[in-house]
Formats: structure tokens, sequence, C-alpha cells
């Protein structure tokens, strides 16, 4: 039998958006019958290990250079002792040593947006020859898409969009909404952020929205902030700064078997992403703006960048200008303090994602078109 190939640059156990999109896709490719084997950086993982069934071939290195050679040599020694079905590179720059080292195997590439956008001018042109020879190109989000495709002359292969999946399914799906609602009544409403604490993702913007709600007098509310990154000291200090501490729990990193239940605990998921560094850096997706809707948290997020593609607006959740922290600060208030709008927003959320969005949706509409 023929092996679907996954080149990606990372793969659980450690955390990351790009790692658990590596894992699902392989997992879900399992599901669907298909004999999976990857190819990843790590710095934590053996040489082989074999992850959930799967076998894992790891290499590390300082550099990009190095850790791309390095994968060549891995894939160089399994083309001779595997038949490959086809190549999933999860980004355009993994698939390079299936264009180094050609098969006849079709190559399907992911698309996120910001690799696409941020790349030096010396590599754009290995970037178009990549996206446009490459067989399926699938982005994650339409606003993905949109991104691969600007100065790139006319692909050769099929393009769509699929919208990640969900990670945590299985304990979402028979999740029960009106538990959350009855207990919402008798409690501070929960606001939660979970992400990577990094200048697109807004939270300075969440956190000046909170503290205009609290000027204001809005009370009966708790704002929870979970993940590490770069800004997670300037954000204690803005959140210092503007009186708001006795409102703001900064969970920092937190582990995996506390996730599900921060989510099943949050009223309302406040991700107000803006696009930053002059529009080279937009949120592609937003998998735990999904995630959280599978709990039934009703989303705010910004109308910058992918989610913008699957929040409707007034329906599945609230869109604001990312931008305008008095916008942010006003949808808030209207979710605080409006119960029906809440339940109606979050009993929407919740069905709309489980209906629409899976791992296996995701790669069955690669498939479809292979």
């Amino acid at each position: 039998m023929k092996y679907v190939v996954v080149f990606c640059m990372g793969y659980p156990p450690y955390p990351g958006g790009i790692e658990r999109y590596s894992a699902e896709i392989a997992a879900a490719y399992r599901r669907q019958g298909r004999r999976v084997l990857v190819i990843t950086k790590s710095s934590t993982l053996p040489a082989f290990s074999l992850i959930n069934r799967i076998p894992v071939f790891s290499v590390n290195g300082s550099n990009q250079l190095t850790i791309f050679f390095k994968m060549c040599i891995v894939w160089a020694k399994l083309k001779k002792r595997v038949s490959c079905d086809f190549i999933h590179a999860t980004t355009w720059r993994l698939a390079l040593p299936a264009k180094i080292l050609p098969s006849q195997s079709p190559l399907v590439v992911s698309v996120h947006g910001l690799e696409v956008l941020k790349v030096p001018k010396y590599l754009k042109f290995i970037q178009y020859f990549i996206l446009k020879k490459a067989d399926v190109v699938v982005g994650v989000s339409e606003t993905a898409l949109k991104c691969a495709k600007q100065g790139l002359p006319a692909a050769e292969g099929k393009w769509l969009s699929s919208y990640n999946g969900l990670t945590y399914a299985d304990e979402s799906i028979p999740y029960c909404l009106e538990g959350k609602f009855r207990e919402a009544v008798k409690r501070p409403i929960i606001i939660y952020t979970f992400c990577r604490l990094v200048e697109r993702k807004n939270v300075q913007g969440a956190i000046k929205a909170i503290a205009i709600l609290k000027r204001k007098g809005v009370n009966g509310f708790k704002y929870k902030i979970a993940g590490g990154g770069p800004m997670l000291n300037s954000l204690k200090e803005l959140a210092k700064n503007e009186d708001v501490l006795d409102v703001i729990e900064f969970l920092g990193f937190i582990d995996e078997s506390d996730v599900v239940n921060e989510y099943k605990q949050a009223d309302i998921f406040l991700h107000p992403q803006i696009m930053t560094d002059n529009g080279l850096d937009i949120e592609g997706f937003g998998i735990t703006i999904a995630d959280a809707m599978s709990f039934g948290a009703a989303p705010i997020v910004g109308v910058a960048g992918g989610p913008n593609d699957f929040i409707m607006h007034e329906i599945t959740g609230l869109k604001v200008d990312g931008g305008n922290v008095l916008e942010i600060a006003n949808a808030i208030e209207r979710l605080i303090t409006s119960i029906d709008t809440r339940n109606t927003i979050s009993n929407n959320a919740y069905n709309w994602s489980l209906a629409n969005l899976s791992w296996t949706k995701h790669i069955s509409s690669i498939l479809a078109v292979l």
C-alpha cells in the first residue's frame, strides 16, 4: 500500500498551531484508511518514533538550511523503501525536498497566511515556483488563499479553501450548553482569550477595552488570558497601568489537561485580532476561536484575517474593528448585559462549528480534487 507523506515544521508533543495542524491532518488521513508517515523538524522528538501508530521521522538543526538538507537525506532514504501516494507539505517551504528530489507523486501544499506574506525577496521566486507547480494548494480560509495568490503568475494546479477542523470534537459534541447557561446566571461571566501573546492577537486592545468597561461601572465578569509569548510581561504591565488586575487573570501556559476545562467555563471568547507589520502579519484561521465555539463560547473577533471568513456577524459571533478599542468594549458589554443575545450566539456558534468544521472534511476536500 502507498503512503501519504506529510512534511511539516513541527509535531506534537511540542505545542503550537502548525504542530496541531500537522498531527490532525496525519490522523485524518489515517482514519480514511491511508497509510501515513511524517517527516518533521523537532528539537524534542527522537530521529524515529511511532506516535498514534504513525511513523514520525524527525530532524533538528540550528538553521533552516541545515533542516532542509537533513529532510532531503531522510526523504531520499525513504523513497527507496516506501511507495508514495502523494505528498502533503504543511507550508510551501516544506515542499522543497519533494521538488529537489522529484517523484511522480502529486504534491499538496497548505497555506495559512503569514508564511506566504513574510518572505525575503530572495526566496519569493522559490515560493512562486512551489505554489505554481503544486497539484493542489489548500488554504485554511479564503483570506489565506488570497494571500498566497498575491503576485503569483498563473498556477498549474487546483486551488481550494477548506477550513481547519476542531481540536476537541470528541469532548465538545456531547457537551450540554443548557448547564453552562444556567451556571452563568449564578456566577461572573467568564471572558476568555487563549493564544500566543503576539501583537496581531491584539490582547492589548482587549485589556484596554476591559479598562473602559471597568471605568464605566460594568461589572459581573472575569477576564482570563491563557498562553505565553513575547508580549506576556508587557501585557501584565498594561493591565497594571490600566488598573484592571482585579478583573483580569493571566493563566500563562496551561497544560493540555486544562484546555478543555477552560473552554467549558468560557461564556465569551475574545479574539479582536488585527493586521500588523504593514499587513504582512495576519490571522490565517484562528483555531482557538473555532474550538471555543465548539464549547458554546460566544466569539468576538476582529474583521482582519481568516476569522472574518467563518464568523457570521450577529449570528455565530460579533465582528469588531480590532483597532477601535471602544468598539471592542461595546461588543463585550453587549454580550455581558444581554443574556438572550449571548445565549443565542453561543448556541449558534456551537451548532455551526460542529456541523461545519472537521479534519475529515478538510482532507476529504483535498482527496476529492487529487
